[in-house]
């Protein structure tokens, strides 16, 4: 049953590359076409990048400010450390390649791992 998988993994690749469409691997062994890959990656550089700029509020004396720069840090470190894991789930979900669905995608993911809602600055109230 294996060696069925491994050749039909194999044609899917030769017919990707006939088609001048690289693929990358995911950890399971998933096949993402590069130009998937490069768009989720893209996305998540930019969610990083955005993140990193909300630490800068850390020195505010608004606890709505200081709690999005620690959710800016928390949430850049997130992006790192699960970057590869993240691009194989949007793949596997058909996520698609729209900015929005993407973005949508990111922010869930964030926001599951935050039961207790420590980085839901927005319902914060400013008293």
């Amino acid at each position: 049953m294996h060696l069925i998988g491994y050749i039909l993994l194999g044609l899917s690749t030769i017919m990707l590359a006939a088609y001048g469409v690289g693929v990358a691997y995911g950890d399971d062994g998933t096949m993402i076409p590069d130009r998937l890959g490069e768009c989720y990656n893209r996305v998540i550089d930019m969610k990083i990048a955005a993140a990193e700029r909300q630490e800068s509020m850390a020195r505010s004396d608004n606890p709505k400010s200081q709690c999005l720069a620690r959710r800016g840090t928390e949430e850049a470190r997130f992006y790192k450390d699960n970057r590869d894991q993240l691009v194989e789930e949007m793949f596997l979900k058909g996520v698609g390649e729209k900015p929005y669905k993407i973005d949508y995608f990111l922010i869930e993911a964030f926001l599951a791992g935050d039961s207790e809602g420590n980085f839901r600055c927005a319902e914060m109230m400013d008293h």
